[in-house]
């Protein structure tokens, strides 16, 4: 039988022809054996044969010299509405030598447009139909797994889940010239929870307190209001003021809007004491909130 002995255990693996056989006098015996880098420089490991002898077991060395690493991004989930970071992590820091040439890297990523939008306005990043493409170039530090995180905001969209790909990654030396190394890269998962279907819509809890008609005062009001709301889908949206009788006293908008998170001072100039409802209305949902006003 064989058996890998380390040190290496990671890299080193053992394809096809391994585990127990019997092998008669001068004849062979196929083995397949790959080396996937996880991580830079050289590194070695042994494969062990046991068999019925003396000088057991018979030692197999392996050498492998890391050229790549990997860089990937973490899978992630969130409720429409609410934020995730979106990271951008190497599997181990860099060695000590890569580490004394690299000054930055440069990257693109691409994911679905309509389930995850960058909260960070001075990223470089564009939509092109349903994709959106996130062009990075920035330094790090060398120290830590971390390369880049941003928030981003889950949004209903025309999908559940989303890949974030990859497309590129290279490293950068300090004067901004890309260094001769490879990097093997992982793909991330991004999927929109608590979503329930009515009717053949796909809507959502909306109880998570990040989306519809957050907060509002204050109330009682006297002149003006302060209004916090979340919107997580792109579309047309209206605003309203009911009166306690059903009645439509005031229009704040109806329009096309984008999602994201919005403040709104209302005034209240024009209408009487009493109760009033907001009425939040996005393509999928209706939000409502009572306020006073008093004279």
């Amino acid at each position: 039988r064989t058996e890998q002995l380390g040190p290496d255990l990671d890299q080193f693996e053992v394809l096809s022809g391994g585990g127990s056989f019997e092998l008669a006098s001068g004849a062979s015996h196929t083995m397949s054996l790959a080396f996937a880098p996880l991580r830079l420089g050289r590194s070695g490991g042994q494969l062990g044969f046991f068999y019925d002898g003396l000088s057991v077991p018979a030692v197999l060395q392996l050498f492998g010299e890391g050229l790549q690493g990997l860089v990937f991004i973490p899978d992630n989930a969130a409720a429409p509405g609410e934020q995730r970071p979106l990271e951008l992590r190497l599997s181990r820091p860099l060695t000590a030598d890569l580490a004394g040439s690299v000054s930055g890297f440069r990257a693109r990523l691409r994911f679905n447009a309509s389930i995850l939008q960058p909260q960070n306005s001075a990223l470089n990043s564009a939509v092109n139909g349903s994709e959106h493409l996130l062009s990075i170039e920035s330094g790090f530090d060398v120290g830590g797994d971390l390369l880049f995180t941003t928030p981003v905001l889950a949004m209903l969209g025309n999908a559940e889940t989303t890949e974030i790909e990859i497309l590129d990654f290279s490293w950068l030396d300090a004067e901004g010239q890309t260094l001769a190394t490879n990097m093997l890269r992982r793909n991330g998962n991004f999927r929109i929870e608590h979503l329930c279907r009515q009717g053949g819509t796909r809507l959502f809890d909306s109880h998570s307190g990040a989306v519809g008609l957050i907060q509002l005062g204050p109330s009682p009001a006297v002149t003006t209001m302060l209004l916090e709301y979340g919107l997580v889908e792109a579309g047309h949206s209206e605003l309203r003021i009911i009166d306690s009788f059903g009645r439509q006293v005031r229009q704040l908008f109806a329009s096309d809007v984008y999602p994201g998170r919005y403040t709104l001072e209302i005034d209240t100039d024009g209408l009487s004491a009493g109760s009033y409802f907001l009425l939040l209305r996005t393509p999928t949902q209706y939000f409502t909130r009572q306020f006073e006003i008093i004279r």
